[in-house]
């Protein structure tokens, strides 16, 4: 009888602690760097310019120019 106490003493399974985690100490700090999943996008240097990459002189008159252009292209359709 006393052979069978000690078998399911043994038993029991030990703590499972993860190792891929450091558990910080009590004056330790958890320093980790943040990672960002955002993707990355890709900068342009000079927003003003148009589809051939010249340099817009005047915003507002770029703007018309398109409005024309789609009001054309939108009576033919």
């Amino acid at each position: 009888m006393e052979g069978e106490d000690d078998e399911d003493s043994k038993m029991i399974p030990p703590p499972i602690i993860p190792m891929g985690y450091k558990i910080p100490k009590k004056h330790e700090v958890e320093t980790s760097t943040p990672v960002s999943t955002t993707p990355v996008l890709e900068i342009k240097k000079d927003r003003l310019c148009h589809e051939h990459g010249e340099r817009i002189r005047d915003i507002r008159a770029y703007q018309f120019s398109l409005f024309r252009r789609r009001n054309a292209i939108d009576r033919h359709l």
